[in-house]
């Protein structure tokens, strides 16, 4: 228990990783000791901790369905048009101005 919160301690052999404890003295690197096992502490799965941490990853990759708007100073029918016309106008004069 830590605080008021239980964790799960978990022990895992590290003898394959190789690794090593050194400490630097007087411009000296010294081995002190190789790690054989890992020590862990995880929220049990019943902890107050564990449900927080659940539900925040939860909230972070839930998809929503939202409603979006789009407001429009003009009505989109009439940007349509407009662009339309655009469109007709350049397409009129540019076989004029080639030839």
């Amino acid at each position: 228990m830590l605080g008021d919160q239980m964790l799960d301690v978990v022990k895992t052999s590290m003898a394959a990783d190789r690794t090593y404890l050194f400490v630097v003295r007087y411009d000296v690197i010294e081995g002190q000791a190789q790690f054989r096992h890992k020590m862990s502490l995880v929220p049990s799965v019943g902890s107050q901790l564990h449900r927080a941490l659940k539900q925040t990853v939860h909230q972070q990759y839930q998809k929503a369905d939202k409603v979006r708007y789009h407001r429009s100073a003009q009505n989109p029918e009439l940007e349509k048009l407009e662009q339309e016309k655009r469109t007709q106008e350049v397409a009129r004069l540019r076989p004029a101005t080639i030839g």
